[in-house]
């Protein structure tokens, strides 16, 4: 459990791990605000939480900071997904729908998903392409991700 004074993004990436052409991605879940005490007495507002790393590789073109930074701009950045309970009575699935609407050209080569049946985010997957999408201004791209457990 991680306890820090500032208040956690579910998923955030880590430019100080920044290196050869990989960056961490962390994932949080259970989130809950708490109160601190300084050794003086004095109350601080503070927050628990789970956390994950997750090393992720950066496509050839953004081995360099600032071109991989660009990849969270333009319209490529963190969006939230609209969940469907898409089971059957020999399939337990969840369906994620999420948009971008790009304002700025890019590649995409690939997408990272963080989801949770309960509050935060305990389930993570990265899907490669099997081509890459070139975008820009304007462009808009829809990703559908499901999540597949047969039923006992």
């Amino acid at each position: 459990m991680v306890t820090k004074n500032t208040q956690p993004e579910q998923v955030e990436l880590d430019w100080g791990s920044f290196a050869s052409g990989s960056v961490d991605v962390l994932v949080h879940w259970n989130i809950t605000e708490t109160t601190g005490t300084t050794e003086d007495s004095q109350t601080y507002q503070q927050w628990q939480y789970d956390e994950a790393r997750i090393r992720i590789p950066l496509p050839a073109h953004a081995r360099s900071q600032a071109t991989a930074q660009e990849l969270t701009s333009g319209g490529c950045g963190r969006v939230e997904a609209v969940v469907t309970d898409v089971s059957t009575v020999s399939d337990i699935a969840l369906q994620l729908e999420a948009s971008y609407e790009f304002s700025a050209y890019n590649s995409i080569n690939a997408y990272f998903v963080a989801w949770s049946s309960s509050a935060g985010n305990n389930m993570t997957a990265r899907h490669k392409l099997s081509s890459t999408q070139n975008v820009g201004p304007e462009d808009t791209m829809t990703i559908k991700f499901t999540d597949h457990e047969v039923a006992a």
